[in-house]
């Protein structure tokens, strides 16, 4: 059996190897988790120290001895190494929180797991997960599983150079600053590495996953959760085309906004959101109307924030933000807070599911029955250049004979690295 690693801050081994704990590769396990359940659920988004929610099952499914895990998550506590938030709720389908004590955030490092029954546990479980995706996705799951790779070397010297870099402007900037400060964006920038160096490991590693997520129908994998900044070290034996739908979420949200006719929406005001999003010029009309009433600019990452928080976040929440959109388009506003009053991932679970079913359930089912090889990044496409305009035509006809409507796409080529 090869060599299997797990990965931990450097600080937390410190500790772990002063202690007199005995079963060492039980606390690497736990911590290693941490930062592993961050990167497959896209959480840390922002970099900053929050909890993680961890189910017991996870680790059950590697430790199978539940009185080892309980020994092994109190020594980690009690030795000021994690903290968990105590807060679970079956109700709401909350597990415990568990974060890192802020000092003993730093870089990670690998850590090897000897010990022949937890090997075989690892494996056998990223297998068992592999293997509960729906048999419909087995052409597209086999292709990414035996050849999904990334450049290990090139991909750590950026992620190390551009850690170097911040921390040098970090302390240049915070010279004469409180301490708190520095430490406070010190961790920011060392938990953004981490995430990084996790994503490039798990996949040097061979530890690639390809589940099907219970709540939204997406398909998750390494890539969905690769940040963009690391796609261009992707390795393939020809160059890969991206193909995106120009403003995705609220092209989306255009469709399902006219097909439920709901009549609370104002009807000049949908043909102007419906024919913005479908022109692919949503942000660029997003942008002059927004000129045109505030008097000042506003930048396209600001616009796509912006969307992230009408989408995803609840209706209390980032209330100057969300005037904004209500102030261009009321009633559609009105109606995203309907759908987010008993549960305020409701809406977002909505669109993920509508753009499930398209995306996956008919056009990758189109690439595979035209044996068209693929990646997919929920609603993005990484092919070879010799299938960009089949998959585009695929794309396009799917769209078209589905809803009526057609995305506006957008190709670019993300990287030539060959093995």
């Amino acid at each position: 059996m090869n060599k299997l690693y797990r990965y931990i801050p450097e600080e937390v081994n410190n500790k772990i190897q002063k202690g007199s704990y005995r079963l060492k590769e039980h606390l690497y396990i736990i911590c290693d988790m941490i930062y592993r359940v961050g990167i497959f659920r896209k959480e840390g988004q922002y970099y900053s120290n929050t909890y993680v929610d961890i189910p017991y099952s996870y680790f059950r499914d590697i430790i199978t001895f539940s009185p080892n895990i309980t020994k092994a998550k109190d020594y980690l506590i009690s030795e000021g190494i994690i903290e968990c938030d105590n807060h679970s709720s079956k109700k709401n389908g909350k597990a415990l929180g568990y974060r890192f004590r802020s000092d003993v955030i730093s870089k990670l490092i690998p850590v090897e797991i000897k010990k022949g029954t937890l090997k075989k546990q690892i494996i056998n479980n990223r297998q068992k997960r592999n293997n509960l995706v729906n048999s419909k996705y087995k052409e597209y799951k086999n292709h990414f599983l035996d050849t999904f790779k990334i450049d290990t070397d090139a991909a750590l010297d950026y992620i190390n150079a551009l850690f170097d870099k911040r921390i040098s402007e970090l302390r240049l900037n915070h010279a004469n600053n409180d301490i708190t400060d520095f430490l406070k964006e010190f961790n920011k920038i060392t938990i953004q590495f981490n995430y990084l160096y996790m994503s490039i490991h798990t996949i040097k590693d061979g530890q690639l996953f390809f589940n099907q997520n219970d709540t939204n129908n997406r398909i998750d994998t390494n890539l969905t959760s690769l940040k963009s900044e690391l796609k261009q070290f992707i390795i393939s034996s020809s160059n890969l085309i991206q193909i995106d739908i120009i403003n995705s979420q609220p092209f989306l949200l255009s469709i399902i906004l006219n097909e439920e006719k709901n009549s609370s929406i104002d009807r000049k005001e949908l043909i102007k959101y419906t024919n913005w999003t479908r022109g692919g010029l949503f942000y660029e009309k997003f942008t002059e109307e927004y000129i045109k009433k505030h008097n000042s600019k506003i930048a396209r990452k600001e616009i796509k924030e912006l969307m992230f928080c009408i989408f995803y976040s609840k209706n209390e929440s980032y209330v100057k933000q969300k005037a904004i959109f209500k102030n261009i388009f009321p009633t559609i506003s009105h109606w995203i807070q309907q759908q987010k009053l008993q549960n305020h991932n409701a809406l977002a679970i909505k669109m993920q599911k509508f753009e499930s079913e398209i995306c996956i359930n008919k056009i990758c089912n189109k690439l595979d029955i035209q044996k068209i090889k693929y990646y997919t990044i929920h609603d993005a496409w990484l092919v070879s250049q010799e299938y960009v305009n089949a998959t585009i035509h695929i794309i396009e006809d799917c769209f078209m004979k589905t809803h009526g409507t057609k995305p506006k796409l957008d190709s670019k080529e993300i990287g030539n690295r060959k093995e």
